[in-house]
């Protein structure tokens, strides 16, 4: 289906771009906009555009909304015609038609594709001194481009003279009147328009202009500033400053800095957007700041540092702070992600009174090579948390890792530690080749823990590890602790540290391992020893089940007393 496209008379253009380096008069163009929907502005001479005899001299320049990716331009099959009322100030100006067609980048800063070189592309008879309908195309376009995502038309039209002392020609803009018919050079009104005959579609310029203060500052106050298009700090800084200030789609700080502060600040990116500081910084500030990115988006300060700050700041979609720092501060701060909280080779971190981090099914949490760090009074954690080669910290009151059913909280080669009055563990745990650390007054392991490589430790007045039938606590080859005034391992299955060391510690510890054994050449009680259920035959199991004889219990023993200063009771030749 063919496209037809119109030159409104006064609405901008949403980016700048250069002028064809064809054209060898550009003194006097301006930039519009071309539309594919017909406006109200009123059919316009524009004023009498002087030249240079001979010269090619460009009078406007009009560039599209983005159009979407995949649209194809084929010298085979692409048809292109225009159609303006034009007019020369007398008879010896020998005024003719010039027009050049471009393809250029979201940004307008790329050349992608020149579809027709500016030239007489349609039939050059000369301009009339009145206003008639001139044929500015009719052709086919010189090369074959398909576009990517975002790319723009940008048709610049002008006029040749080849004679005169005082040339001066007029072109006729606006929407308003009925369009031209097409190869026809009499008539004395009606609207131009240029048509290709490939379907052209186009995306909304609300949600993908660009707001670029490049080497400057742009800046914008009020009671409820908008900004909604795309935001590119450049070189430099952009703030947005009043009571309730939006920030409508994708940021970018370049190497600068966007700033948003007011009572209810919001960035919110459109699908396909980024929140994106580069090498500089994205800071929202105020009562109840927003940060809301539509499915498959990030939130990425790249190599830079985002923050948010306020009293319930709010990130609802996936964050990424790449070799940067994104921070979100305040009262309650929350991120609703449905997909990844990712720090990569930097730091995230969530501090407040209650912060969460609340993820859908299947989702993780990742601090990669960084470190993820969950600060607060209850801090949470619901779904799956993977920490890679990085650490993930969470301190509070009484911090909780709620992980829904087969998921894993996998610190990787790094460390995950809990720390708080009560921490809770209700979830499958695998620290992988780090380290796995729950610290608090009761602290509590519900499920699976499993520290792969590296060491567990639970420490506390009175921790408890107590997992649920076909369940393991492992230590791979590493260390097993727990450690307190009474520690307590309740476990109807498997204890295994593998061939590492097993320590339970404190003045009344417990292993309850009722029909399970213990598959470990180290484990050590220390403190005031009580028995449990079935600890003999436990003890004997673990002897057998590890091919130990009563000469190599002995000496294990004997090592561990070596190792510490405190009372040490041990149930020897078992």
């Amino acid at each position: 289906m063919a496209t037809k496209l119109w030159f409104p008379l006064t609405t901008a253009a949403a980016v700048s771009v250069t002028p064809d380096a064809g054209w060898e008069t550009t003194a006097g163009f301006v930039s519009r906009v071309l539309v594919s929907t017909k406006g109200s502005s009123t059919l316009t001479d524009e004023s009498a555009y002087t030249s240079t005899t001979g010269q090619d001299a460009l009078h406007r320049q009009y560039i599209s909304f983005p159009m979407d990716a995949g649209i194809d331009f084929l010298i085979a099959s692409t048809g292109i015609t225009c159609q303006l009322m034009a007019k020369e100030s007398a008879t010896n100006d020998n005024a003719t038609n010039r027009l050049g067609i471009r393809i250029v980048s979201r940004d307008g800063s790329t050349v992608r594709a020149t579809i027709l070189p500016i030239g007489a592309n349609g039939v050059t008879t000369e301009f009339n001194t009145s206003n008639r309908s001139k044929i500015f195309a009719n052709t086919g376009t010189a090369v074959d481009y398909t576009t990517v995502d975002g790319d723009r038309l940008v048709v610049e039209i002008g006029h040749n003279d080849a004679g005169g002392a005082s040339i001066s020609t007029t072109i006729n803009w606006g929407e308003t009147g009925t369009d031209l018919t097409q190869g026809n050079e009499t008539q004395t009104t009606g609207n131009g328009w240029v048509n290709f005959t490939n379907t052209i579609t186009f995306q909304a310029e609300s949600q993908n202009q660009t707001v670029l203060p490049g080497v400057g500052a742009l800046a914008s106050a009020g009671f409820a500033p908008i900004l909604a298009g795309a935001i590119i700090a450049g070189l430099s800084a952009l703030t947005v400053n009043g009571f309730i200030p939006i920030i409508g789609s994708g940021i970018n700080a370049g190497t600068g800095q966007p700033v948003i502060t007011g009572f209810s600040p919001t960035i919110i990116s459109t699908q396909n957007q980024t929140a994106l500081s580069g090498t500089g910084a994205v800071v929202a500030t105020g009562f109840s700041p927003t940060i809301s990115v539509s499915n498959n988006i990030r939130a990425l300060p790249g190599t830079g540092q985002g923050s948010v700050n306020g009293l319930a700041p709010v990130i609802n979609q996936g964050i990424n702070t790449g070799i940067g720092q994104l921070t979100i501060n305040g009262f309650a701060p929350q991120t609703k992600i449905g997909v990844n909280v990712f720090p990569g080779l930097g730091l995230a971190v969530i501090t407040g009174a209650a912060p969460s981090i609340v993820l859908s099914n299947n989702q993780i949490v990742q601090s990669g090579l960084g470190q993820l760090t969950l600060n607060g009074f209850s801090p949470i954690l619901n779904n799956k948390l993977a920490i890679g080669l990085g650490q993930l910290t969470i301190n509070a009151f009484a911090p909780t890792i709620t992980v829904g059913s087969g998921t894993v909280v996998l610190p990787g080669l790094g460390q995950l530690s809990l720390s708080g009055f009560q921490p809770v563990i209700k979830t499958s745990i695998i620290s992988g080749m780090g380290q796995l650390t729950i610290t608090g007054l009761a602290p509590i392991i519900q499920k699976i823990v499993l520290s792969g490589l590296g060491q567990l430790t639970v420490s506390g007045l009175s921790p408890i590890i107590n997992v649920s039938n076909n369940k393991v606590v492992a230590a791979g080859i590493g260390q097993l602790s727990i450690q307190g005034f009474s520690p307590s391992i309740l476990i109807p299955r498997i204890i295994n540290p593998g061939a590492g060391l097993l320590i339970i510690s404190g003045f009344s510890p417990i292993i309850d391992n009722v029909g399970g054994v213990a598959t470990t050449k180290k484990l050590v009680m220390i403190g005031h020893f009580r028995k449990s259920v079935n600890l003999e035959s436990y003890f004997k199991n673990v002897a057998l089940k590890s091919g130990i004889n009563d000469v190599d219990v002995d000496s294990e023993i004997n090592k561990q007393i070596k190792k510490t200063s405190r009372f040490i009771k041990t149930i020897k030749n078992v």
